[in-house]
């Protein structure tokens, strides 16, 4: 049985805490999919061709696929964004 690689194994690339502005804005105006499972507090959407953003991290605009959402808790939620092109990280993000 293989065991599921824990999040830090998935990663590509080392994290480097900030606290900046950032701006995530949705290219799709609506998102069409389909219904894979529903019951009374919610439902399961599947979107073909994922979420497609365009987000500005401080002074810098980048396109990105929305690849997943965490509620942290109820008033915040996280989300995953993997940019198109890599970020430039050897110079700080203002």
């Amino acid at each position: 049985m293989e065991s599921k690689k824990t999040t830090q194994e998935r990663r590509k690339g080392d994290r480097r805490e900030v606290h900046l502005p950032v701006e995530v804005v949705l290219e799709e105006g609506r998102l069409m999919g389909y219904a894979r499972n529903l019951s009374q507090g919610g439902v399961l959407a599947i979107v073909p061709g994922g979420v497609r953003v365009k987000v500005r991290v401080g002074e810098e605009e980048k396109q990105a696929q929305l690849i997943r959402v965490q509620a942290l808790d109820p008033q915040n939620w996280g989300l995953a964004l993997l940019f198109d092109e890599p970020m430039d990280m050897s110079k700080p993000p203002e």
